[in-house]
């Protein structure tokens, strides 16, 4: 919803709006990547959860999970929000809904790679 939001900011006339929504995003990414970074260290049940983890860090979804998730999804829109004008925070929206996409994708497609038998 905040990368919506921020789409939208430029259009935004409110200085207090402008400034919650900066705080909100701010804050959601943080979250997400801490929630991340948990599940991914996390100690893990089965053999077949911890050989997903090993394909999302290291392995076939690694490049489209440090670039994509955490640099284009994460750390690019927490700075961008921060360092730049009003009229510029669609960009951050644009890259935070990329993100959301490729972490979605890795986390339907990883576990599928998975032999069954």
């Amino acid at each position: 919803g905040g990368a919506i939001f921020l789409i939208g900011l430029p259009f935004a006339e409110s200085s207090q709006w402008l400034l919650f929504i900066r705080w909100f995003v701010g804050v959601a990414i943080i979250s997400r990547l801490a929630c991340d970074a948990l599940e991914l260290a996390t100690s893990l049940s089965t053999p077949d959860a911890a050989l997903t983890v090993k394909l999302i860090i290291r392995g076939r979804y690694a490049r489209l999970y440090w670039w994509g998730v955490v640099a284009l999804g994460g750390i690019f829109p927490l700075l961008f929000v921060q360092l730049t004008p009003n009229w510029a925070m669609p960009l951050a929206g644009v890259a935070i809904l990329i993100g959301i996409y490729c972490s979605e994708h890795i986390w339907v497609q990883a576990p599928q790679r998975i032999p069954l038998a």
